[in-house]
């Protein structure tokens, strides 16, 4: 367990690195805040009052999320979605890569744009939407 969790943030660090060279406005504005925030010596507690650098990872998770399925999920009893019906036992997955993407929950889903998280209050916790749970939602998420 100790490492599927160094490696997912391994991924999404590495992420977030390739779209900020890719984005240099995104990457002069985070060096800016980062500068502006700290004298040389970052502190866990610095990290909360950088929220465009939380955009950004978040961003880079909504893009590349680090569990294209999440977690296998079975279904304990026979219920009906979207007049689909799904018999109980089934195995349920998310499919995080094409939730990312969707265009009916985001603007613009291929950019790179993290001011899109901040003018929301999306968290990576997830939410009754959905929209956004790159590792997961509930009580049995991996980021819990």
């Amino acid at each position: 367990m100790l490492a599927a969790g160094t490696s997912t943030t391994c991924a999404a660090i590495e992420w977030l690195m390739a779209e900020l060279v890719k984005n240099q406005g995104v990457l002069h504005k985070l060096r800016h805040e980062i500068e502006s925030m700290v004298d040389g010596n970052i502190k866990n507690a610095s990290l909360c009052h950088m929220p465009y650098l939380q955009a950004c990872l978040k961003e880079a998770l909504r893009l590349h999320p680090p569990t294209l399925f999440g977690i296998p999920r079975r279904a304990l009893e026979t219920c009906t979605v979207n007049d689909y019906v799904v018999p109980m036992d089934s195995v349920i997955l998310i499919n995080n890569w094409a939730l990312g993407r969707d265009t009916t929950i985001w603007d613009e889903p291929l950019k790179f744009k993290p001011k899109r998280f901040l003018e929301s209050k999306i968290e990576l916790k997830g939410n009754l939407q959905f929209e956004f749970i790159p590792f997961g939602a509930g009580r049995r998420a991996s980021w819990t």
